[in-house]
């Protein structure tokens, strides 16, 4: 069971950004996340925000019915229905994070987390992608990517050697955007060094320039 955080750590939070912890650890704990264990887990986590007035031992669930609300359709942290339950965006999985980060800190002084790829949103599957990739793993062990070969770097970008080097360039920018998205500077870091050292496959021989790690010009540029 988990047990209530001190109320100095959440006093002056929000509902949402505690509804959307709370979300989040439920769905850890492997409990269905539907409206009913979602007000008993908010009560559980932060009594003293989501007690019932009048009556400090019961919940209030018109607060959850209000905070989900706005978690889905004004700010994008949740999705689902009280039908059929909840799940977190990427937004709201950092959100979670962020502040599992803060209790934790204040709590034991622990040391912000790396966010490991999940299979809970697409941020996730797609940094779990890189994780889990050839490309990454002989970059971690190597300590660069000039071990990388042309078909591995191609595999990480979900694409293959005959693949048009506008829609790798797509994909590494999304790649890169996702990894942003859990603030993986590692994984960034590595992204760069491939997009550097693999220019010619992201290059299409037609354009005068390519915006990437680095701005490159065309030897026969007309002028």
């Amino acid at each position: 069971m988990t047990h209530a955080v001190p109320t100095a750590l959440y006093i002056r939070i929000s509902y949402d950004d505690l509804l959307v912890y709370a979300l989040n650890e439920l769905i850890n704990e492997g409990k269905q996340p539907v409206f009913e264990n979602l007000v008993a887990k908010t009560f559980e986590l932060f009594p003293k925000r989501f007690q019932l007035p009048g009556y400090p031992h019961w919940p209030d669930s018109s607060l959850v019915e209000k905070s989900w609300l706005r978690c889905r359709t004004d700010k994008n942290l949740i999705n689902g229905s009280k039908s059929k339950g909840f799940s977190l965006t990427d937004k709201g999985l950092m959100l979670s994070h962020n502040l599992r980060d803060k209790f934790g800190k204040e709590l034991g002084g622990r040391e912000k987390i790396i966010l490991k790829g999940d299979k809970k949103t697409k941020s996730g599957r797609l940094v779990s992608h890189i994780e889990k990739s050839i490309a990454y793993r002989k970059y971690i062990v190597q300590k660069n990517v000039l071990g990388i070969t042309d078909f591995e770097f191609c595999d990480l970008l979900y694409t293959t050697l005959d693949t048009k080097p506008s829609l790798r360039r797509r994909s590494l920018a999304e790649l890169k955007y996702h990894a942003s998205v859990y603030e993986r500077t590692d994984l960034l870091a590595f992204l760069e060094q491939c997009e550097n050292h693999f220019d010619k496959l992201l290059m299409d021989p037609r354009d005068s320039y390519y915006q990437g790690g680095m701005m490159r010009r065309k030897k026969n540029e007309r002028t």
